[in-house]
């Protein structure tokens, strides 16, 4: 057993050259790895070429000859794409929204003025789940921002209506009005 482990551990490398996948160029490779590609790039093209073949194999409307026309959703200008994922006309528009607060709807959760008011809200609730008491440093739990007014129901994101909460009161609140109904009442 100890040989067999001893020879695992130093076992003889040498390296071949293949060719690669995606763009046919050779590259060097250790013959104890199981790489096709000789870069991420190219792995990625090699992917998106397949999926692209398998969607026009079942009809799909992925096909580059069949374009849609969408709306850019940063500056709102028309623009041809075959996929229906994308979002923006150009690569500038996209990364202009990525500096943006907002990007698709949703807040940027790196922006440096989001993270600065969640640890101001952490700081004002004393860094404890305003509803269990439970905390990150005693308990282990992680802490979220909850809306007291939800926002489906009109609530805003200003600091009195954020709240301290722990993920799991957070998850079993939802978009209860705390206020306006008592545990076990099934009228809601």
């Amino acid at each position: 057993m100890a040989v067999k482990l001893h020879y695992l551990l130093n076992k003889p490398t040498r390296t071949v050259d293949i060719i690669c996948l995606g763009c046919g160029n050779k590259f060097t490779k250790l013959n104890n790895n199981i790489k096709k590609y000789c870069s991420e790039t190219c792995k990625m093209y090699a992917h998106r070429k397949r999926s692209l073949e398998r969607a026009r194999a079942k009809g799909s409307n992925a096909d580059p000859s069949k374009q849609i026309v969408k709306n850019c959703a940063y500056c709102n200008k028309e623009f041809k794409t075959s996929l229906h994922v994308k979002k923006f006309c150009s690569e500038k528009c996209s990364s202009k929204s990525t500096n943006n607060k907002i990007i698709n709807g949703y807040y940027n959760r790196l922006n440096s003025s989001f993270l600065k008011l969640r640890f101001e809200l952490f700081k004002r609730d004393d860094f404890k789940c305003q509803y269990c008491g439970r905390s990150p440093s005693i308990d282990g739990c992680k802490l979220n921002i909850d809306h007291i007014l939800p926002k489906s129901k009109g609530g805003t994101n200003e600091p009195k209506n954020l709240i301290t909460s722990c993920f799991e009161c957070n998850q079993g609140k939802k978009d209860i009005l705390l206020e306006s109904r008592e545990i076990g009442d099934e009228n809601e």
